[in-house]
């Protein structure tokens, strides 16, 4: 968090011009989302609003010679309603007119991924399809990086169109288990650090809602090994090990969240009962 500070005050020290020999962006919107997502992991939910709104300010970039380059600040207005609000805001969301097809793709995965976890299958299907076309370009333009990745968000998302239709057996769970041991969903691109949502965390949803506590837990916790200090990872893992009968490691991931949110501006649900929780023992 504080090496992102210390980036963005760099940046307005020098007029938010673009460094030299470096060819991303101008500075500023890496610096903007990386920031916004550590204040959303923190619950300071206020001052991830700030910067949303400094960033949306920013003039936009030139991307044409920047073909591997996905802009990280489209990622933060996506984060927030995902973090902090049920899947039916993510089904508001509009695309961007960008001129990347792996930019425009995140907002279709939150799209579906919202709709297909409140129910709407056909709304979901509509922006996997949308999903599908942007692979198609991508693997025409040989963006076989992007291509993957957003194929990672194609079976994600069906996955929980499957579970939506009550298929809780063999269908849901081979496509979810498809996304997290994927080659690609190990793999990491210079401008991705931050994911959306990591996929096997989703897949730790899934099977937490199937009532498989202990195998939930575990695909949370080597989640967290990729992704750590993560609000959601902390919570989910608690309920995890509580609904597996492990106590103890409940109150561990419990008392990990309430440290990591000790500074929320926010009013969580999660955060709440993290604290209640704490203050009852």
């Amino acid at each position: 968090m504080k090496s992102n500070q210390n980036a963005i005050a760099s940046g307005e020290s020098t007029g938010r011009e673009e460094l030299p020999g470096h060819d991303v962006c101008s500075g500023m919107p890496h610096w903007w989302d990386f920031t916004e997502y550590a204040l959303l992991q923190m619950g300071q939910d206020q001052k991830a609003k700030q910067v949303r709104d400094e960033a949306a300010t920013a003039p936009k970039t030139n991307l044409d010679n920047l073909r591997n380059y996905i802009p990280a600040s489209l990622l933060s207005p996506l984060v927030t309603p995902w973090s902090a609000a049920p899947g039916r805001r993510l089904r508001l969301l509009e695309p961007r007119a960008v001129a990347t097809p792996q930019a425009e793709a995140i907002t279709h995965f939150a799209r579906a991924m919202g709709a297909a976890r409140t129910g709407d299958v056909a709304a979901a299907q509509q922006d996997i399809d949308k999903l599908k076309e942007l692979r198609a370009t991508l693997e025409k333009a040989n963006q076989s990086y992007w291509a993957e990745q957003v194929e990672v968000q194609i079976l994600a998302a069906q996955a929980w169109i499957a579970q939506g239709q009550g298929n809780q057996g063999r269908g849901a769970e081979v496509h979810a288990r498809r996304s997290p041991t994927s080659k690609t969903a190990a793999r990491k691109h210079i401008s991705m650090e931050n994911r959306l949502y990591p996929m096997r965390e989703l897949l730790a949803d899934m099977l937490l809602g199937y009532g498989q506590g202990a195998a939930a837990l575990k695909e949370y916790e080597a989640s967290m090994q990729a992704a750590p200090n993560r609000l959601r990872g902390f919570y989910s893992a608690a309920k995890a090990a509580e609904a597996a009968g492990d106590k103890k490691k409940a109150a561990t991931y419990m008392r990990s969240l309430a440290q990591l949110t000790r500074n929320a501006d926010g009013d969580r649900p999660e955060i709440r009962e993290a604290k209640q929780l704490l203050a009852s023992r």
